[in-house]
């Protein structure tokens, strides 16, 4: 795949011009990062945004308390560290790799310029915040309630929203995940997680293969996170 394809893959940036696609591509570049690895810090300051080609990422916030909670994960044909680009105050949260990941650094100078004469553009982007604030104030009302069990649930519904393919009324999560990253998203314990998941598993609601869940049982997991 060229920088050029790459680029092709995301609906925003398709509202740019042929030529201003062109453009930006020589100015980007291929990038990769390994499992773990943090691709830049909260409050870093890069010349660039991301887009992701293979592979997935978690926006993180460090808390006062020292830990870390994930935000969003974002997987291929996805943005990461736009509204830095365009607010111009820096990456709010930390981007860091959740599986081995290729992306596209998209050069901060090559895009500003265009953005700034692109109406088109601007229109895109706005479409795109409203959608993200919606699915942002679902997973706040979904992670209002105070048990453990409907929280990891609705922290799967969301990612199966995004990420999951379904097989015969089951979901398969194509994101590999610890306990640890599912029990960051949903605010508790890396023990509860594993306690939680561990009967969902023995009553056949949830299986995994190296990481990667299925949703066996829907509808029993969706009467879960009703409460």
């Amino acid at each position: 795949m060229t920088v050029l394809k790459a680029l092709e893959s995301n609906p925003l940036l398709m509202a740019m011009q042929p030529q201003e696609r062109e453009n930006l591509a020589a100015q980007s570049r291929f990038a990769e990062a390994e499992r773990g690895e943090a691709i830049w810090l909260h409050g870093a300051t890069v010349d660039y945004f991301g887009l992701i080609v293979r592979g997935f990422i978690k926006m993180v916030r460090g808390n006062a308390n020292g830990s870390d909670a994930t935000m969003e994960i974002m997987g291929p044909g996805q943005i990461f560290g736009l509204m830095g680009t365009i607010d111009g105050q820096g990456c709010p949260l930390s981007a860091v790799a959740v599986t081995r990941v290729q992306y596209v650094r998209v050069a901060k100078s090559g895009f500003i310029p265009m953005y700034e004469g692109n109406h088109r553009l601007k229109d895109a982007l706005l479409k795109r915040l409203h959608l993200r604030y919606k699915q942002k104030m679902d997973l706040m009302a979904k992670m209002s309630s105070g048990k453990v069990e409907e929280r990891i649930g609705a922290i799967l519904f969301i990612l199966a929203d995004s990420y999951g393919t379904v097989h015969d009324g089951k979901v398969q999560l194509k994101i590999p995940l610890t306990r640890q990253e599912i029990s960051e998203m949903a605010g508790t314990t890396t023990e509860s997680t594993i306690r939680v998941m561990s009967r969902w598993q023995k009553e056949g609601l949830i299986s995994t293969d190296r990481h990667v869940i299925t949703l066996e049982d829907v509808p029993a997991l969706e009467t879960i996170v009703a409460g």
